[in-house]
């Protein structure tokens, strides 16, 4: 592999490496082939752009209809200024506000650039010869790795003595490698959860409903055999139940926080913002905005907001003072154990001494926090979202 210094988006691997040989002095065919190939996926990217995601974009209803709207010709030109800024449009334009007039898109961060932002501090951090992949998933000494695999996360965070949601049982290609004692006493719970251990968003996560004996998943009868049947790595893990006043919003899905820690170049750890509360739909078994989920920013006091915010498919986002299924408003509602949660999410952090930021999400429990998950790659533009405020002078204050 050539492993010579590149930027993130002409990183291409030498698959074939007898196409990098030509005459001396001259172009070599394959580099040519190959940027011929990157030339053309990036105008089907952009055509794809500029023929879907924009149009769609500018579709979107408001978020925020009681102010003044930008015109459908101004939106336009946000949208390609955002295109060619960060190579990519903001699905989260509305969402955002940043069609209301007065609004600037100065100060907004995409996935995009924070993604970029990531692997140019993980090349400042000694990998100047890695992949982008390998950046995002080997951070020096400290794999990202184990944030990505739920069975590594909890077995690091137990050997630490740091609370996270316990594994009933794992399996590996379909055959069980933890647990087998366990699997008799699945039968004695009354609801568990099974998950893939690299799922992301609450996909291929099922909460299972035990009933004399038997399994059920959405109603439909199963074993356990069909639950790990595909190929992929499963957990099985307890159903965690919500502290009494997070339960009272939504009781169906365990509501989790989000709680962003970064650390500063001197070291120091510290949170993003306050976070926000994710709140599931009824009926859902997780608050994933993938899933409908609904992001409630919390304030510096640890009290909600008073909006929550949520997407459809094509990602055109709403607010709402009041959960939309049980009614409760949002405003001032306090955060039970939010301190304790700060301090769980620092505490989880500081193991990680060469992780530049994680996006905790830590449930609440009547007993106190526990950690779900920490995902180094955390979607910033929900965060600007919920606080209806961007993070470019946040990140540079921070970073420089």
């Amino acid at each position: 592999m050539n492993t010579a210094r590149r930027p993130a988006a002409q990183e291409v691997t030498d698959l074939n490496n007898h196409d990098n040989a030509g005459a001396a002095g001259g172009p070599r065919p394959g580099r040519l082939r190959k940027a011929a190939a990157r030339l053309g996926s990036s105008l089907r990217f952009l055509r794809w752009h500029l023929g879907h995601t924009i149009p769609t974009i500018l579709r979107h209803t408001s978020t925020y209809p009681e102010l003044p709207r930008k015109s459908k010709l101004r939106r336009l030109a946000d949208n390609l200024r955002i295109y060619m800024r960060d190579g990519a449009p903001c699905a989260a334009y509305d969402g955002l506000g940043l069609d209301v007039k007065g609004r600037g898109i100065g100060d907004f961060v995409g996935n995009v650039a924070w993604i970029r932002f990531l692997l140019r501090h993980l090349t400042e951090d000694g990998m100047e010869t890695a992949t982008p992949m390998q950046k995002l998933t080997h951070i020096g000494t400290c794999p990202a790795l184990i944030l990505q695999d739920k069975f590594c996360f909890w077995s690091f965070m137990d050997r630490h003595g740091v609370p996270a949601v316990p594994i009933l049982a794992h399996t590996v290609g379909g055959k069980l490698v933890k647990g087998e004692e366990a699997l008799p006493k699945l039968r004695n719970l009354e609801r568990f959860f099974v998950k893939p251990v690299a799922a992301n968003c609450g996909s291929k996560a099922s909460i299972v409903v035990v009933k004399g004996g038997d399994f059920t998943v959405d109603g439909h009868k199963t074993s356990i055999d069909e639950m790990i049947a595909g190929g992929d790595d499963f957990i099985f893990q307890p159903v965690i139940e919500n502290h009494a006043d997070i339960k009272e919003i939504n009781p169906s899905s365990l509501n989790t926080l989000r709680l962003v820690t970064c650390r500063r170049r001197d070291g120091s750890l510290e949170l993003w913002d306050p976070g926000m509360m994710r709140i599931g739909r009824a009926d859902a078994s997780v608050d994933n905005f993938a899933k409908g989920g609904i992001g409630v920013g919390i304030d510096e006091s640890g009290r909600l907001k008073k909006y929550g915010y949520s997407h459809d498919r094509d990602l055109n986002y709403a607010k709402a003072e009041r959960h939309p299924d049980s009614n409760v408003a949002f405003e001032g509602r306090p955060v039970p154990f939010y301190a304790e949660s700060v301090r769980l999410a620092m505490q989880a952090h500081a193991l990680f001494p060469r992780l530049l930021t994680v996006g905790w999400d830590v449930a609440v429990t009547p007993d106190g926090p526990v950690l779900v998950e920490g995902n180094h790659d955390w979607d910033i533009e929900m965060l600007q979202v919920v606080h209806h405020k961007g993070s470019a002078a946040r990140l540079k204050e921070i970073y420089g």
